[in-house]
């Protein structure tokens, strides 16, 4: 298992938060210390400056402006900033089921990475390759329930 250190030093935990902070910050604790086989997290340590989490705090506000620096260039050579993004609808809400959400927030959270592992920019996204992807990596499972 990966400690918290660890993925802190590989650059791949988000700018902010614990993963005691709430239910996405657990999702991606759970899915880079235990759940990614080692390959995978070994390739995402490679790229780990070419992405950057945005994990909005629910319910303060109806907008937020968020500066993300560049993390590499696009096919066109323009610089970009690829941002992967929580929303705070995986947050658990009063009578659901904690461990649904906590599977669903995991869910998203694989493949989201997925779309980065697959190169997916947007306007140029394919969902079933980034669910094939995560099925690949051993979690049938997980994207069966979500279905």
């Amino acid at each position: 298992m990966r400690t918290l250190d660890q993925i802190m030093g590989d650059g791949l935990w988000p700018s902010y938060g614990s993963p005691a902070e709430g239910i996405r910050h657990t999702a991606i604790f759970k899915v880079l210390s235990e759940m990614l086989p080692e390959y995978v997290y070994q390739h995402l340590v490679q790229k780990a400056k070419n992405f950057r989490w945005f994990i909005p705090k629910g319910g303060q506000h109806f907008g937020q402006l968020q500066q993300f620096p560049a993390t590499g260039k696009d096919p066109d050579g323009k610089s970009e900033a690829v941002v992967i993004y929580l929303s705070p609808e995986l947050d658990p809400l009063p009578l659901r089921d904690y461990d649904d959400v906590l599977d669903r927030a995991i869910a998203t959270v694989l493949h989201e990475l997925a779309h980065f592992v697959l190169g997916h920019r947007e306007g140029n996204v394919d969902e079933n390759q980034a669910w094939n992807l995560v099925v690949e990596w051993g979690f049938k499972d997980l994207v069966e329930k979500r279905t």
